[in-house]
């Protein structure tokens, strides 16, 4: 498992490490699925510390690298699963079959 025991979260303290990882793992997803983030459509995005935001959207640019970005919300939150989580993104798309 590459995220090892529960709880043991990547990279805390390092939003943008965080933010990276969370696409990272999000395109591995989409791509197991004969998707990319070129096929997503609606993007939730959740971070503990609203100060991210600049940081959240420069990761995001980076993410999609040129696509089209899609209907997106940025909520501020107070806590995730684990204390250690910074930001969480939940993106649908378009599957292909």
């Amino acid at each position: 498992d590459e995220n090892g025991p529960r709880g043991a979260i990547r990279h805390k303290g390092d939003f943008i490490a965080q933010c990276n990882y969370a696409y990272d793992k999000i395109k591995r997803a989409l791509a197991a699925n004969k998707s990319s983030l070129k096929d997503a459509v609606k993007m939730t995005v959740y971070v503990t510390d609203m100060r991210y935001r600049l940081d959240w959207a420069k990761c995001s640019q980076e993410a999609f690298a040129g696509e089209r970005v899609p209907a997106q919300t940025l909520v501020g939150i107070s806590s995730l699963a684990f204390p250690e989580m910074m930001v969480e993104i939940d993106v649908t798309a378009v599957a292909h079959e």
